[in-house]
């Protein structure tokens, strides 16, 4: 199977996948790409910490932000910032006002390729175009 494959299998899982606090969610779930593809875990500081939308919000607020949570993921797992983004980096995106998901417009993602994203919301996976706040190159394109 080619890594394109893997990805698409990662797609169609997460559409199978209910939404779930803490363990398929849009912090969580691009975690576990990182996971998937052999890296170290973004999440490992704060997986297991919250099992609700209040829980999580309380995780967020306390690390200054989504941002600024990624930006701490990525640096542990030591994740390299990327600006020349391909189909499998995670990051953080804007989604656009039509998309919102519960923790508001600041989200974390997997590129699928042509700029467009893929994110676990609680009404499903959305695909499309988003503003990309950051970015981080996987193993998975490392290798």
């Amino acid at each position: 199977m080619g890594k394109d494959d893997n990805l698409a299998a990662w797609l169609d899982q997460a559409v199978d996948t209910p939404w779930a606090w803490g363990s398929h969610d849009c912090t969580i779930w691009p975690a576990n790409w990182v996971r998937a593809c052999g890296g170290p875990d973004p999440a490992e500081a704060w997986r297991g910490r919250y099992r609700t939308a209040i829980g999580a919000a309380r995780l967020v607020n306390a690390a200054g932000g989504m941002a600024e949570l990624f930006t701490a993921g990525a640096a542990a797992a030591g994740l390299r910032g990327t600006q020349r983004i391909i189909a499998g980096d995670v990051g953080l995106i804007e989604l656009p006002a039509r998309a919102k998901g519960p923790m508001g417009v600041a989200v974390g993602a997997i590129c699928i390729g042509g700029g467009e994203w893929a994110v676990v919301r609680s009404g499903g996976l959305w695909l499309g175009r988003a503003h990309v706040t950051a970015a981080w190159r996987t193993p998975w394109r490392t290798r």
